[in-house]
């Protein structure tokens, strides 16, 4: 088998065999090549050590971004290439990461280390595929597999198994029954992991093309992650957005914003879905949209989207992407009068933002058009008493 490398690639490959060291391509880049995916991290795996690494290129920046398990990332054009020593690992007292790591100039002995099969790849022009474990046809055959035994793998590193569902949901893959046996078996060993590193992986879960299926498949996770969450009475999958799927699992905000704040989700995060669970239908009137848009700005569209596809309000987002683009004026930054104005009308403090809105809710109703002569005449009749 033939795989093309680009051409950095194929050079620090190069550079590592003329020096007498194997070095292989590994991991994610092996994996989405074979898959016909976009690549985007490039992990190389070689016998060579760290500082053996670091001379061979010593004309560009080496970082030490794992010096401790043999890795180190060569920067070349801005671009970095993460390039690990081939290693064995001890015992994971923590269920997350090795006590010990020993490195080795097997590949083989490397290979055997790693979570799924498919995951257990490596190649180079020279050797061509090394596939120990059948993971060639796993890919070819859409199914996910641990390395070895699959308990075994869960119980050193139970952050796998939430690794297993983001592979399962993004690429399409039908887990192995004693793998996902075995899911079930450690999952109780997730309290030990990082609710940040959960919560990292949850968001590329929900973004998979098979995310409803794995949810109703290993739900039993999921509530595990969240308790709060329910099952979607339908299938979430085309609402096609992070946001809109977790909105789609909760019953109510108070639901969402505690399970999010136990994940340490982002502030963003939580107030966007959040806003999605507590939003009404969206109004069919123009006048009543543009208040929606003055209160919360165009987060309306998100919600309109939302209702669209989830509650199946149909023209929803299509009536509010018609009042933006008729550039109505539904904001004060539209307004034909700013806070300067308003001061120069005699108005200060407190008072000039109040006199904006009263504007700008005049605007919005039609009571008076969005031209200055006519804002300006409106403030004039404003009591300030």
């Amino acid at each position: 088998m033939l795989i093309k490398l680009d051409n950095t690639t194929e050079y620090i490959l190069s550079v590592l065999e003329k020096a007498g060291f194997s070095a292989y391509i590994v991991g994610g880049l092996l994996r989405d090549l074979l898959l016909g995916n976009p690549t985007h991290d490039i992990d190389i795996a070689t016998n060579a050590l760290p500082g053996q690494v670091k001379e061979l290129f010593a004309e560009y920046p080496v970082i030490d971004t794992g010096i401790k398990h043999g890795t180190v990332t060569l920067l070349i054009e801005h671009i970095p290439y993460e390039i690990t020593t081939f290693r064995t690992e001890g015992i994971y007292s923590d269920n997350r990461r090795p006590d010990t790591v020993s490195f080795t100039d097997s590949i083989e002995q490397d290979l055997k280390r790693r979570d799924f099969t498919i995951n257990a790849l490596a190649y180079n022009n020279t050797s061509g595929l090394v596939d120990l474990f059948g993971g060639l046809d796993d890919l070819n055959n859409r199914v996910l597999r641990a390395v070895g035994e699959p308990k075994n793998r869960f119980s050193e590193d139970s952050l796998r198994i939430i690794r297993a569902l983001r592979f399962s949901s993004v690429l399409d893959l039908e887990i192995e029954p004693q793998t996902k046996s075995a899911m079930f078996g450690c999952s109780h060993l997730l309290r030990n992991i990082a609710v940040e590193r959960i919560f990292n992986e949850l968001i590329n879960i929900l973004g998979g093309v098979r995310f409803d299926r794995v949810l109703r498949e290993l739900f039993p996770i999921f509530s595990l992650i969240m308790p709060e969450i329910v099952l979607p009475s339908k299938d979430v999958t085309p609402l096609n957005n992070p946001f809109f799927i977790l909105s789609a699992l909760f019953k109510d905000e108070y639901d969402a914003r505690r399970a999010l704040h136990r994940l340490k989700a982002d502030n963003d995060t939580v107030k966007r879905v959040t806003m999605l669970i507590s939003s009404m239908a969206i109004p069919d009137e123009v006048v009543q949209i543009k208040l929606l848009l003055s209160r919360i700005g165009t987060a309306v569209l998100d919600i309109a989207l939302f209702r669209e596809l989830f509650y199946e309000e149909k023209g929803t987002y299509e009536r509010v992407r018609n009042v933006l683009e008729s550039g109505e004026c539904y904001s004060l930054g539209q307004l034909a009068l700013n806070g300067a104005d308003i001061v120069s009308l005699g108005f200060s403090g407190a008072e000039v933002g109040e006199v904006l809105k009263k504007l700008l809710d005049m605007v919005i109703s039609g009571n008076i058009e969005n031209k200055k002569e006519a804002l300006v005449n409106a403030v004039k009749s404003i009591d300030k008493n």
